[in-house]
C-alpha cells in the first residue's frame, strides 16, 4: 500500500521502498567494489596503499565505516571515494537506515567481523596487530618531522641519464621491461610487476619495503609470545607442561615430532599442566596448594571485574589475568597462558625499540635493531625478575633449590 500518492505528479517511493533500495544497494556491493574506493581514497589524498592490518581492516569494513558516516566522524577523502563509485550513504532517512541493515547483512554473509575476531583470536595474531600498529604510528611521525623513509609508502624509481637522474614513468617501457619492474600482457600493454606502481601523472614508483620485511621487524615479538604460550619446541611441553602428543614414557615429551610441530603450528595448541608430582621436578618453587588453587582459578569461568584483588575474568574466560601465579603475574588471552615478566614485558620491549628505530633516520635499520635489542634486553630483564621471584616464593615455601 503507497503511503503517499502524487507529489508534483511524480510518484513518491513509500517509506520501505526506500528502505529495500538502500538495503539491497550496500548487501550487494562487492569486496572489489570497497578496495578499490579504499585505494582511491588513499591516492586522492597522497597516502600509500599499504596500511597497517587493523587499519585496513576497518577502512574495508562496511558497518564500521558506515557507522563512521552515520555519527559524522568519517574520513572526507573515503566518503567522495565511495560517492564516487556509487557507494555514497544516502542523505534520505528510510534509504540510509536500509544501507545500514544492508551492511550489517552483507556483514554476515561475508563474515566481515569475524574476520576482525579470526584476526585477533590468538596471542601472536593480537601481537602482530599491536607491532603494525605501533609501527605505523612512530613511522607516521617521524615521516611527518621529515625523518627517515615511509614504511608502508613508495618512492619514485630514477633512471640515470647524462645529465643526472630523472624519474621513470610509463613511457620507459624498455627501461621498465628491462629490469622487471613491468611486462608486457598478451595484447602488448604494459603492467607493473608487484612492488611496483604507476602515478595519476605516469610516474613509476617502487614499494619502500615489502610486506616480508614489514612482518620481519615484529618477527622478534612474535617469537617471545609464541615461546611463551608454549609453541616452539619441537619435542614435547614448555617447563612443567605435557607434549600435546605425549610419549607414554614421559609425558611432557613426544615420540610423533611431526604430529606435535603440526598440532602447535597449524592449530596452536599448547599441552596442558603436568600432574604435581611430575610438575614439581622441574618447578620445585610451586607448592602443592599454588599448584592447585592455579589450576582452580585457570578454569573458572565466572565473571571477576575488580582487578583490586588480584585477579580479573571477563568474557568467561576470554581473558583473565592474576598478579600471582604459577608463572607469576600472569594473562591468559582465548586459553592462553602469557607470563608477564618473561613473555608480555620481553615482546612490549621489542614492539616499543621497534616503534622507536621506525621514528629515527634510517628507519627500517634502526626499527630492526631496535626490535632485536628490545627482545634481547627485554628477556634478560624479564627472566632474571622471574628467577628472583621464584627463589623469594621457594624460601617462603621452604623449599630448597
Amino acid at each position: 500500500m503507497r503511503i503517499a500518492g502524487k507529489v508534483a505528479g511524480d510518484d513518491v517511493k513509500s517509506f520501505l521502498e526506500r528502505f529495500k533500495e538502500g538495503f539491497m544497494r550496500d548487501v550487494a556491493v562487492g569486496r572489489e567494489d570497497i578496495q578499490q574506493a579504499t585505494y582511491d581514497a588513499l591516492d586522492a589524498t597522497g597516502r600509500p596503499r599499504e596500511q597497517a592490518m587493523f587499519d585496513s581492516m576497518m577502512m574495508n569494513h562496511p558497518v564500521s565505516y558506515r557507522t563512521r558516516e552515520l555519527l559524522g566522524v568519517a574520513d572526507p577523502s573515503f566518503v567522495q571515494a565511495r560517492e564516487n563509485a556509487g557507494m555514497g550513504f544516502s542523505k534520505d532517512r528510510a534509504t540510509a537506515i536500509g544501507q545500514m541493515a544492508g551492511s550489517v547483512a552483507h556483514d554476515v554473509i561475508h563474515d566481515g567481523t569475524r574476520g576482525i575476531y579470526w584476526l585477533l583470536n590468538a596471542p601472536q595474531a593480537a601481537g602482530q596487530v599491536i607491532a603494525d600498529q605501533a609501527l605505523r604510528g612512530a613511522n607516521n611521525k617521524a615521516v611527518a618531522q621529515g625523518k627517515g623513509f615511509e614504511i608502508f609508502g613508495s618512492s619514485p624509481v630514477a633512471i640515470k641519464t647524462t645529465d643526472g637522474n630523472r624519474k621513470a614513468t610509463i613511457k620507459d617501457r624498455d627501461f621498465l621491461i628491462k629490469n622487471k619492474m613491468a611486462r608486457l600482457d598478451r595484447t602488448g600493454n604494459i603492467r607493473m610487476m608487484p612492488g611496483y606502481s604507476k602515478g595519476e601523472t605516469g610516474d613509476i614508483f617502487k614499494r619502500n619495503l615489502n610486506p616480508a620485511q614489514r612482518i620481519a621487524l615484529a618477527a622478534p615479538a612474535g617469537l617471545l609470545i609464541n615461546t611463551g604460550i608454549g609453541l616452539m619446541n619441537p619435542m614435547g611441553g614448555k617447563e612443567g607442561y605435557k607434549a600435546i602428543m605425549p610419549s607414554e614414557e614421559d609425558p611432557s615429551k613426544t615420540d610423533n615430532v611431526l604430529g606435535e610441530v603440526a598440532m602447535k603450528y597449524l592449530l596452536g595448541q599448547s599441552g596442558r599442566l603436568l600432574p604435581y608430582d611430575e610438575f614439581s621436578k622441574v618447578r620445585p618453587d610451586v607448592s602443592k596448594e599454588e599448584y592447585r588453587n592455579y589450576k582452580i582459578n585457570m578454569n573458572d569461568r565466572r565473571e571477576d571485574y575488580n582487578p583490586f584483588d588480584g585477579d580479573i575474568a571477563i568474557g568467561g574466560g576470554l581473558l583473565r589475568a592474576t598478579d600471582e601465579g604459577i608463572h607469576g603475574p600472569e594473562v591468559q588471552f582465548m586459553g592462553r597462558s602469557l607470563p608477564v615478566t618473561t613473555t608480555i614485558l620481553p615482546a612490549a620491549a621489542s614492539i616499543a625499540g621497534m616503534a622507536a628505530g621506525a621514528g629515527t633516520q634510517r628507519s627500517y635499520r634502526n626499527a630492526l635493531m631496535g626490535s632485536v635489542g628490545g627482545a634481547i634486553g627485554g628477556s634478560i630483564v624479564g627472566n632474571l625478575l622471574e628467577a628472583e621471584r621464584r627463589r623469594r616464593n621457594a624460601e617462603e615455601n621452604g623449599i630448597q633449590l
